[in-house]
């Protein structure tokens, strides 16, 4: 009987002294200072930067902003190219001869006849817009020679005449002169309509960024508020521990869950860092090197406004004001040019001609202009010339392809319509779903908070387990952070609905110059 009691004296005085060993050995772990990881970003150069600022500097800076805006910038010499056919031509031309040749008759006037001259021609050229031209010419010649019956030696020439001609069916029409002209200012058209969806994909893309900063820097927050809630808990631990009311093996847990959440924040903080090179990226300051490390202060915090949507709505303004659907119209309109082109080109080529002249002759150029005032000189001449390809087949098949590729623009079209009105409904559904997920997330937030209450309470009293409020703690943050990033989607999901509708840039008050020089928004 003596030896059992001994026995348990001795066993139970071994596993005390192995506790006071242990807890000496965890004490001795233990580091003086719990900051034991920099969770904290360092001080630094920082830019305060609204929502307005990033899209009024991202739409002077970005460089992607600025290679797109040369596409149209080229479209535009296209029209001026296409017009200049009907600008007026200068034709001008000099020439001198002289001749020596043999006499076959007495009437020559000399036994070998000589001659030379100098011409000058001088005159313009015209394309007209009905599918014609026009030419007036002055013509000068000055003509000297040795036959002996030469009244006038030398003798000046002076004639005016205008040549005018004039296609009757195929190139004739204002339509088809002016087609070149139609389908580069169509083209302007898409040009534009395509810088406007490239602006619109750049803002959208930085409105996102901004958010994404936004909530990076809250989720930062919401992980050092949750380190510092773990960090109170191992300091209760621990006294708790020295009262004898808790095992030493609790400290390791509550530590080991301060360890994990310290490398959560360096997580976030490198987040929080990408986010702002991100940023910078698109505002693209003239003042900041991306290779500095400056941060980025958001003025916007993660706030939401509910909005009433109908899609019905939603899909009439896309259809209005998308880019991409505007464009496919305005490629068919580039085929229905084309269309009357190759209409015109299965008809026969008739084309009139029609020249009047004055002429007038002299001793001297004075004379010869004196004369050709007078009008008492003078011709014409008209004709018509007609051709006809046998068989027309390459007409008639340049009209069938300009036909089916108007029906694929029209089949394009359609088929994007359905797009755009999927695409709608679904940002739609996107941002009516975020809305419902603000709420369910601060309902879980708030029963998250009360939980935690609930089981830090249970614990001073000593009727919950440690590992109840860590669980409590991380649960707590998690909905937190959930709540905050419903917010940012919710406002993420409303960019993407202006952006598929094609309304981003008016809801931020942007507006395109026609001139499309740097696009302004107020200030």
């Amino acid at each position: 009987m003596r030896s059992t009691v001994g026995s348990r004296c001795r066993m139970m005085t071994w596993m005390l002294s192995g506790c006071l060993v242990l807890a000496g050995m965890l004490s001795a772990a233990e580091p003086v200072d719990e900051t034991t990881l920099e969770t904290d970003l360092k001080p630094r150069r920082a830019i305060a930067l609204s929502m307005q600022d990033a899209i009024r500097l991202t739409l002077e800076n970005s460089m992607e902003i600025k290679i797109d805006r040369i596409s149209p910038q080229s479209s535009a010499t296209d029209i001026q190219e296409a017009e200049a056919r009907f600008d007026w031509t200068f034709v001008g031309s000099y020439s001198r001869t002289r001749s020596i040749t043999p006499s076959a008759s007495a009437l020559s006037g000399a036994a070998a006849a000589e001659s030379a001259g100098d011409s000058v021609k001088l005159g313009f050229r015209k394309e007209l817009i009905t599918g014609g031209s026009v030419e007036p010419t002055l013509y000068w010649v000055r003509n000297k020679t040795n036959s002996a019956f030469a009244t006038l030696n030398p003798s000046y020439t002076t004639d005016a005449y205008i040549t005018i001609s004039q296609p009757l069916l195929r190139d004739a029409g204002v339509d088809v002169a002016m087609s070149d002209i139609h389908t580069a200012r169509n083209n302007l058209k898409i040009a534009r309509f395509g810088f406007k969806n490239n602006v619109m994909s750049t803002l959208s893309d930085m409105q996102r960024t901004y958010w994404d900063l936004v909530f990076a820097i809250d989720d930062l927050e919401v992980k050092k508020k949750s380190l510092r809630l773990t960090r109170d808990t191992l300091d209760q631990t621990r006294a708790q521990v020295e009262a004898g009311l808790l095992a030493p093996i609790e400290i390791t847990r509550v530590r080991a869950d301060v360890a994990g959440k310290e490398e959560s924040i360096l997580n976030a903080q490198k987040t929080v860092r990408d986010r702002e090179d991100e940023l910078r990226r698109f505002i693209n300051r003239k003042d900041s090197s991306l290779l500095e490390d400056i941060g980025v202060i958001p003025l916007e915090r993660a706030a939401y406004e509910p909005v009433r949507l109908t899609v019905e709505r939603e899909v009439r303004e896309a259809l209005i004001y998308r880019p991409d659907y505007q464009s496919a119209k305005t490629d068919i309109a580039n085929s229905d040019i084309q269309l009357v082109i190759a209409k015109n080109e299965r008809l026969p080529k008739v084309d009139l001609s029609a020249t009047f002249s004055m002429n007038g002759l002299g001793r001297d150029t004075t004379g010869s202009i004196d004369t050709l005032q007078t009008n008492h000189f003078h011709d014409w001449t008209a004709s018509v010339s007609v051709e006809v390809p046998i068989g027309n087949r390459a007409a008639k098949a340049g009209y069938l392809r300009a036909r089916l590729a108007k029906i694929q623009n029209l089949l394009e079209l359609k088929n994007l319509e359905h797009e755009v009105i999927i695409n709608v409904k679904e940002y739609v559904r996107q941002v009516l779903t975020d809305l419902k997920r603000i709420r369910s997330t601060r309902l879980a937030r708030e029963l998250a908070a009360e939980r935690l209450r609930g089981e830090e309470e249970k614990f001073n009293v000593g009727t919950a387990l440690i590992l109840d409020v860590l669980e409590a703690q991380t649960k707590l943050a998690e909905a937190e952070s959930a709540e905050r990033k419903a917010i940012v989607d919710y406002n993420k999901s409303r960019i993407s609905l202006e952006t598929a509708k094609g309304t981003l840039l008016e809801r931020n008050g942007v507006w395109l110059s026609r001139e499309l020089g740097p696009p302004t928004v107020p200030r």
